[in-house]
C-alpha cells in the first residue's frame, strides 16, 4: 500500500488521493478558477503524477506520520522520464514540459537546491532491499495506468512505465540501512529540466500563463483532493479560495 498521507490521525492511499484528486477537478468545471487552465488531459496528467514522488518516502516518519520534504522534485523525476520515453514510444506531444512546470512547482517551492541536498544519500531510506523498492515501483504503476486519459497509447505507456523504473532502479544506492536515492542523479536530472522551465518561462508569455494557471489549479486540487473529513489548516484556506474564487 503507497500512501499519500499516514499519520495517528487519519491515512489515504496514494491511490485514493489521486482519485480525490480527480472528483475535484471536475466539481470545478463551469467556474472561473477552471477557466485560468482549461486543458482537461494535461491537467489530469499532471494531476495523476504530482505526487508520485511519495513513493519514495513510505518509510520516512517523523513526530509519527509520514513526512515527503521535496516529494515534487522526485515527482517530476518520475514524470520526466514517463513523457520522455512516452512521446518517443508513441510520437505523441505530452506538453511535457509544461506538466511538469506545474508537478515541480504546484507547492511554490523555489528552493530547489536545498530540497534536493535533503534527498541526498543518508538522509532517507526508500526501501530495506531492491526487492520491496521494485514491488514500490510495480504498485505505483497499476495506479498510474487506472488514471490516466483514455487518449493514451496503451502500449506506450506500459514501455514508458517500465522505462521508468528502471531507471529509478539505475539511480539508487544500498547501504546496510537500506535503499537510497542518488542525489547526484537526481540534481543532474531535474536541474536540467528545471533549467528548460525557466529559459522556456522566459522565452514565452504563452507558457508563462499556462504555466502559471496549471500550478495554480493543482495546488487547488490537490488539497481539496485530501478529503472533507480531515482538512489541513492551509487545505481549508484552499476550499475557501476555490468557493470564493
Amino acid at each position: 500500500m503507497i500512501y499519500a498521507r499516514k499519520s495517528d490521525e487519519m491515512e489515504q492511499t496514494l491511490e485514493e488521493h489521486i482519485k480525490e484528486c480527480l472528483k475535484a477537478f471536475e466539481d470545478l468545471k463551469g467556474t472561473k478558477l477552471r477557466k485560468i487552465f482549461e486543458r482537461e488531459e494535461v491537467a489530469k496528467l499532471a494531476i495523476v503524477f504530482h505526487d508520485s514522488g511519495k513513493i519514495f518516502y513510505q518509510r520516512n516518519f517523523r513526530n509519527g506520520k509520514l513526512s515527503f520534504p521535496g516529494h515534487e522534485v522526485l515527482s517530476a523525476l518520475v514524470f520526466g522520464e514517463f513523457a520522455w520515453e512516452y512521446e518517443k514510444a508513441s510520437n505523441q506531444s505530452l506538453d511535457a514540459l509544461l506538466c511538469l512546470a506545474a508537478i515541480l512547482y504546484h507547492h511554490h517551492a523555489m528552493d530547489l537546491r536545498k530540497r534536493i541536498e535533503w534527498i541526498g544519500e543518508g538522509n532517507f531510506v526508500i526501501a530495506k532491499s531492491k526487492e520491496e523498492l521494485e514491488k514500490i515501483l510495480d504498485e505505483h504503476a497499476k495506479i498510474v495506468k487506472k488514471f490516466l486519459p483514455d487518449s493514451m497509447n496503451c502500449e506506450a505507456v506500459e514501455r514508458a512505465l517500465q522505462k521508468t523504473n528502471d531507471l529509478i532502479c539505475r539511480i539508487v544506492r544500498s547501504s546496510d540501512k537500506g535503499v537510497h536515492l542518488s542525489v547526484r542523479d537526481v540534481s543532474e536530472r531535474v536541474g536540467e529540466e528545471n533549467r528548460k522551465i525557466w529559459e522556456e518561462f522566459q522565452k514565452s508569455r504563452e507558457f508563462r500563463r499556462q504555466m502559471l494557471g496549471l500550478a495554480t489549479l493543482l495546488l487547488v486540487v490537490d488539497y481539496l483532493g485530501v478529503g472533507s473529513e480531515n482538512p489541513t489548516g492551509f487545505g481549508r484556506v484552499v476550499k475557501e479560495f476555490a468557493e470564493l474564487y
